[in-house]
């Protein structure tokens, strides 16, 4: 982050297993080995139902078709519970497809308006070889964009 400074929490959540001993070396950074999303609950990645993992970076987490399980996160609910309106926070977001479901969520839900600065990696068909968006158009990314900007919140795209 541009003139970042010592004064910056980070928190970082991470569903891929094969990142966990990369952030968990990261003694700044408040890890979380859990994918964001829309309920508090287990989900399955990886095999047939997405990206393929490599078995031996997946280790002992995966299933032998390269799938694993991970606890899910309401994103909304922990930002609810744990930022204060005064916080100045930066969001990045690069969650695989998984944003046309957490963002509408957080909008729904007010803890948008406790983010300062927003950075989205949308995923499209055109973007993403994920079948989760093949029917997803750019326009989608810059709707929900600019109803976040219409917040107030200064809102990018990130690739």
């Amino acid at each position: 982050y541009p003139k970042f400074s010592k004064g910056f929490q980070i928190t970082a959540f991470e569903a891929d297993p094969i990142y966990k001993s990369e952030y968990e070396k990261m003694q700044d950074v408040n890890f979380h080995n859990v994918a964001v999303w829309v309920r508090n609950e287990t989900l399955r990645f990886g095999g047939k139902m997405g990206r393929v993992q490599s078995r031996k970076a997946c280790k002992k987490e995966c299933k032998k078709d390269g799938s694993y399980t991970v606890q899910g996160i309401n994103l909304s609910e922990y930002f609810l519970n744990t930022l204060l309106p005064t916080d100045f926070v930066v969001l990045k977001m690069d969650i695989e497809g998984a944003e046309y479901s957490v963002i509408p969520h957080m909008l729904e839900s007010g803890s948008f308006n406790l983010i300062d600065e927003f950075f989205l990696e949308g995923h499209t068909i055109k973007l993403s070889k994920l079948e989760e968006v093949r029917h997803r158009k750019y326009e989608h990314i810059v709707n929900m964009l600019s109803t976040i900007r219409s917040l107030g919140v200064w809102a990018h795209e990130w690739f």
